[in-house]
């Protein structure tokens, strides 16, 4: 049994081999699968580390950054106030002193305005004066045409109806006559007829009693022939006296005639003044209305004109407050290129001392030989000093060049703006006018870059 199981033994011993072999490379994958898992998991831990940290991090330069640009906000908030505080103080004073100059043109245009006011009151009291002198005289005159007129038409109309009255009188009166003419040759005419008839039968009486016919016949024919003589005679004589009246009935009736025609003629002439008058009365109504336009049309022709003074006396003040403002900016930049001019000559003083003292010094100092390179050196600076000092030499012939310039220019704003003045003011009433202050001239020593401002000089001239 104890052979047996020895020599069993060795293939046990060689299967546990085989398996032991299997098994390490079985447990070295699953060694290296757990190796890689555990670097994987530490990988993963690593980079969920390195995340947690990114984030943190990002987390602190976020609330850094909030920081800093809170403390930069705070920064530049502080530097904003004071040049705020700054700006306001300079526009305060820039403010005040427009307020001022507006109050001074406010108190001058108020003093213009009372004068123009003064002046249209004036003008509409003499204009009103006028237009009550004109009505005056033309009532008097319609008064004195109406007198006239009245008068005329009373001696018309009275002259007319005694001729009327004359002329009525006159042609019933020949009226009369005539009649009383007729009825007495009619009465005359009955008489003669009566008479001949009489005597008729007294001839044939008579010729009836006598026995001679023929010589009665010849008496009773004389008788008759007598008889009808007289009788034609005195007709003639009524038809001759009859026409006579008749030529002078025409002779009234043409006196009539002309005498009507004469007071239609007035009648006419009365109808053309009263048409001269209506006429007169409408072209007084007429001058009326036209003398009211020109007024309203004078008034809103001022008015129109004081408008456009006014608003050209705000494009002045604009443009004063521009020139001045340019001014003022230009005098800044003048005296601070002075400024630095100055600096620049103190500088080249400073430099010429220097360089003076250099001069002197080497041969007090003759023992101490300095390097060449300092020696270079220095002629170096000392050309750098010179170039700076003919730099600034030339700056200041260039600043004395634009102060010329500019006083010159200030000197034409104030001719131009007193030219402009003079035109505003040409048509207005004069107003006083204050002298500009005479400034005496400085020392040489104590000289001075002034520049006079537009504005100043808009106070002396308007």
């Amino acid at each position: 049994m104890q052979t047996g199981g020895r020599g069993v033994m060795p293939k046990k011993a060689k299967k546990s081999l085989g398996r032991t072999e299997g098994e390490r490379l079985v447990q070295l994958h699953h060694r290296a699968q757990a190796e890689e898992e555990m670097s994987k998991k530490k990988e993963e831990m690593l980079a969920l580390f390195l995340k947690d940290k990114l984030q943190k991090e990002q987390r602190n330069t976020a609330v850094n950054l909030l920081k800093v640009t809170d403390r930069w906000r705070s920064i530049q908030r502080q530097a904003r106030v004071t040049e705020l505080r700054g700006n306001i103080v300079v526009s305060r004073q820039m403010f005040e002193r427009e307020v001022d100059e507006l109050n001074f043109v406010i108190e001058k245009l108020m003093g213009d305005l009372q004068g123009a006011e003064r002046q249209t009151a004036h003008v509409q009291a003499s204009h009103l004066q006028q237009l009550d002198h004109l009505l005056a005289q033309d009532l008097k005159r319609m008064w004195c045409l109406h007198q006239d007129w009245g008068g005329g038409l009373q001696d018309l109309s009275s002259s007319c109806s005694s001729e009327k009255q004359q002329m009525c009188a006159q042609f019933e009166e020949q009226q009369d006559k005539l009649q009383s003419k007729v009825f007495s040759a009619d009465q005359h005419h009955k008489d003669a007829m009566q008479d001949i008839k009489k005597t008729s039968t007294d001839r044939e009486s008579w010729f009836s009693s006598h026995s001679d016919p023929k010589n009665v016949q010849m008496g009773l024919r004389d008788n008759l022939h007598e008889s009808i003589s007289n009788i034609l005679g005195s007709w003639k004589h009524n038809i001759n006296n009859v026409k006579k009246k008749e030529e002078e009935v025409a002779l009234l009736l043409d006196y009539v005639t002309q005498q009507l025609k004469i007071t239609m003629r007035l009648k006419n002439k009365a109808e053309q003044l009263r048409d001269r008058v209506k006429v007169s009365e409408w072209e007084k109504e007429f001058m009326e209305e036209n003398l009211t336009a020109y007024r309203n049309e004078m008034n809103l022709r001022f008015y129109q004109a004081q408008g456009q003074v006014a608003s050209g006396r705000q494009a002045t003040r604009k443009q004063l407050t521009q020139l001045a403002v340019q001014g003022d900016a230009a005098a800044e930049k003048q005296q601070t290129a002075i400024a630095q001019g100055e600096k620049v000559l103190r500088a080249a003083k400073m430099c010429l001392k220097l360089k003076l003292q250099h001069e002197v010094l080497p041969p007090l100092f003759a023992p101490l030989h300095l390097p060449p390179e300092e020696d270079t050196q220095g002629s170096e600076d000392v050309q750098d000093l010179q170039q700076r000092l003919t730099k600034a030499v030339l700056q200041r012939d260039a600043l004395r060049k634009h102060k010329a310039d500019l006083s010159q220019e200030n000197i034409q704003l104030q001719l131009l703006l007193g030219q402009h003045a003079f035109g505003l003011h040409e048509d207005c009433c004069p107003l006083p006018t204050s002298q500009a202050p005479i400034i005496s001239a400085p020392a040489a020593g104590q000289q001075r870059h002034t520049v006079i401002e537009a504005a100043h000089i808009a106070k002396y001239c308007l």
